[in-house]
């Protein structure tokens, strides 16, 4: 039998961008050229990085409003849209309100 792996923490990634448009931009497939959905993911949501994939991550939405799971750009144009939470944020969010 395999030892059992530690579980890891999930990856966490807190939405910094679009603050004057009421969010950033989600997508349905990776592509950036595929289709949007109607809502944006808000500013301060923390979603879990389920994919990432250059500057695209797929994500499963943790807090905030906005559509549950899609793929966002996490930078454009040398500005930060999306900012990975550290391990110790991390821990912090599990202890108040985030199931692992």
């Amino acid at each position: 039998a395999r030892p059992a792996r530690p579980r890891q923490p999930p990856r966490l990634w807190e939405i910094v961008g679009g603050m004057s448009l009421g969010g950033i931009l989600v997508r349905k497939g990776r592509d950036l050229d595929s289709d949007r959905f109607s809502e944006r993911l808000s500013t301060g949501a923390v979603v879990q990085e389920l994919v990432l994939d250059c500057d695209r991550l797929y994500f499963f939405r943790l807090s905030g409003s906005g559509p549950q799971k899609g793929w966002i750009t996490t930078a454009l144009d040398h500005k930060a849209l999306a900012t990975r939470i550290t391990t110790d944020q991390a821990s912090e969010l599990a202890q108040s309100a985030i199931v692992w």
